[in-house]
Protein backbone atom coordinates (compact mmCIF):
# COMPACT_ATOMS: atom_id res chain seq x y z
CA UNK A 1 0.00 0.00 0.00
CA UNK A 2 0.87 3.59 -1.24
CA UNK A 3 1.39 5.66 2.51
CA UNK A 4 0.85 9.45 1.18
CA UNK A 5 1.42 12.73 3.32
CA UNK A 6 -1.48 14.71 2.12
CA UNK A 7 -3.36 16.20 4.43
CA UNK A 8 -6.85 15.74 5.12
CA UNK A 9 -9.33 17.37 2.21
CA UNK A 10 -13.16 18.26 3.30
CA UNK A 11 -15.70 18.45 1.04
CA UNK A 12 -15.60 22.70 1.04
CA UNK A 13 -11.75 22.04 0.46
CA UNK A 14 -12.58 20.41 -2.56
CA UNK A 15 -15.25 22.25 -3.84
CA UNK A 16 -14.40 26.12 -3.59
CA UNK A 17 -17.43 28.35 -4.00
CA UNK A 18 -16.74 31.68 -5.73
CA UNK A 19 -18.27 35.00 -4.90
CA UNK A 20 -20.15 34.62 -8.31
CA UNK A 21 -21.83 31.69 -7.19
CA UNK A 22 -22.57 32.81 -3.68
CA UNK A 23 -23.97 35.54 -5.87
CA UNK A 24 -25.60 34.11 -8.08
CA UNK A 25 -27.15 32.14 -5.22
CA UNK A 26 -29.21 34.61 -3.44
CA UNK A 27 -30.18 36.38 -6.96
CA UNK A 28 -31.89 33.26 -7.91
CA UNK A 29 -33.77 33.74 -4.54
CA UNK A 30 -34.63 37.04 -4.91
CA UNK A 31 -38.32 37.95 -5.89
CA UNK A 32 -37.28 41.04 -7.78
CA UNK A 33 -34.70 39.20 -9.97
CA UNK A 34 -34.07 40.63 -13.08
CA UNK A 35 -33.34 37.93 -16.01
CA UNK A 36 -30.53 39.81 -17.89
CA UNK A 37 -28.82 39.97 -15.06
CA UNK A 38 -28.83 36.63 -13.73
CA UNK A 39 -27.65 35.43 -17.69
CA UNK A 40 -24.60 37.72 -17.39
CA UNK A 41 -24.15 35.62 -13.75
CA UNK A 42 -24.59 32.68 -15.32
CA UNK A 43 -22.47 33.30 -18.12
CA UNK A 44 -19.52 33.39 -16.09
CA UNK A 45 -19.97 29.75 -14.82
CA UNK A 46 -19.02 27.21 -17.95
CA UNK A 47 -20.40 24.30 -16.45
CA UNK A 48 -23.70 25.83 -15.32
CA UNK A 49 -24.02 27.15 -18.61
CA UNK A 50 -23.62 24.08 -20.26
CA UNK A 51 -26.10 22.42 -17.84
CA UNK A 52 -28.67 25.06 -17.94
CA UNK A 53 -28.98 24.56 -21.89
CA UNK A 54 -29.00 21.14 -21.73
CA UNK A 55 -31.89 20.93 -19.43
CA UNK A 56 -33.40 23.93 -21.48
CA UNK A 57 -33.16 21.53 -24.67
CA UNK A 58 -34.46 18.60 -22.95
CA UNK A 59 -37.67 16.24 -23.83
CA UNK A 60 -38.73 17.73 -20.44
CA UNK A 61 -38.81 21.22 -21.03
CA UNK A 62 -38.16 20.78 -25.29
CA UNK A 63 -40.05 23.35 -27.28
CA UNK A 64 -40.48 23.23 -31.24
CA UNK A 65 -36.87 25.23 -31.52
CA UNK A 66 -34.07 24.71 -29.83
CA UNK A 67 -32.70 26.85 -26.40
CA UNK A 68 -29.60 28.68 -28.32
CA UNK A 69 -28.69 30.93 -25.52
CA UNK A 70 -29.13 31.25 -22.02
CA UNK A 71 -32.04 33.68 -21.93
CA UNK A 72 -34.10 31.73 -23.89
CA UNK A 73 -33.10 28.32 -21.56
CA UNK A 74 -33.56 30.05 -18.73
CA UNK A 75 -37.29 31.19 -19.86
CA UNK A 76 -38.25 28.09 -20.54
CA UNK A 77 -36.95 26.07 -17.78
CA UNK A 78 -37.60 28.54 -15.30
CA UNK A 79 -35.90 30.08 -12.07
CA UNK A 80 -36.66 27.12 -9.46
CA UNK A 81 -34.56 24.87 -12.25
CA UNK A 82 -32.02 27.23 -12.69
CA UNK A 83 -31.59 27.22 -9.00
CA UNK A 84 -31.70 23.40 -8.85
CA UNK A 85 -29.26 22.73 -11.82
CA UNK A 86 -26.88 25.16 -9.63
CA UNK A 87 -27.76 23.33 -6.46
CA UNK A 88 -27.19 19.92 -8.06
CA UNK A 89 -23.70 20.79 -9.91
CA UNK A 90 -22.58 22.88 -6.19
CA UNK A 91 -22.67 19.12 -4.63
Amino acid sequence: MNETNYPPVSVEDAQPESVAVKELLAALRDSNLNLDHIVEMIEGEPALSTEILRRGNSVRFGGKEPATDLFAAISRIGMNEAYSALVALRV
